[in-house]
């Protein structure tokens, strides 16, 4: 008995090895008789793959360029020519976008369509540094509409995307234009003393000499 359901083990093993065997010959066949074919679909494939490397790698590049660029417009005093070349040769990237924006402001578009194509820039940009330029101009926005409340709320929304230094400073910025001085000057305090390495703490210094 113990020997027969050996046999029978054996035999199943077998008839699914010669099932397997059968199924690679089969698809050996076909492989042998499209070759041409599945040769053409592969190179298809891999001119695709290559095409969308190389988009992929250029798109990137000019990310990296246009980057660039906007840094070194917007350093010390801002460039509005370079600004406008940066609009106008990377309007598709991030950095061109932010070109044209901070462009748009500077001529005085209606701040609704601004700010919400600053919220939808904001969606899209990684850069820290980007994201800090584009909560900045929002704020001014704001300010220079008297719309202090909304100032507020908006920065408090994209806390977690800006350097503490950074929203001390803006938070300043709106409680001071507000008119609410002692709470401006406790947050450009806070700015001073917690954080003695920043950029930011000179410019704190005199708004509290100034105030």
């Amino acid at each position: 008995m113990i020997k027969y359901k050996v046999m029978e083990k054996k035999e199943r093993h077998q008839i699914k090895e010669n099932e397997l065997f059968v199924l690679l010959k089969k698809l050996y066949e076909l492989i042998i008789k499209f070759k041409k074919e599945i040769l053409y679909v592969f190179l298809v494939l891999l001119g695709i793959i290559v095409l969308f490397w190389g988009f992929l790698s250029y798109s990137n590049l000019r990310e990296r360029h246009a980057g660039m660029l906007l840094s070194q417009a917007l350093e010390d005093e801002i460039n509005y020519e370079k600004l406008k070349l940066i609009g106008k040769k990377y309007k598709n990237t991030l950095s061109g976008r932010e070109a044209n924006l901070i462009l748009s402001i500077k001529e005085g578009k209606p701040s609704e369509d601004l700010l919400k194509y600053i919220e939808d820039l904001l969606k899209k940009v990684k850069d820290p540094i980007l994201k800090g330029i584009l909560i900045n101009n929002a704020v001014e926005i704001y300010l220079s509409n008297k719309k202090y409340d909304l100032a507020i709320k908006f920065l408090d929304k994209y806390k977690n995307d800006l350097p503490d230094d950074f929203y001390l400073f803006l938070n300043g910025k709106i409680k001071e234009s507000s008119g609410q001085i002692e709470e401006a000057k406790a947050q450009y305090q806070r700015l001073f003393n917690e954080f003695p390495e920043s950029n930011l703490r000179y410019q704190a210094q005199q708004r509290l000499n100034a105030l």
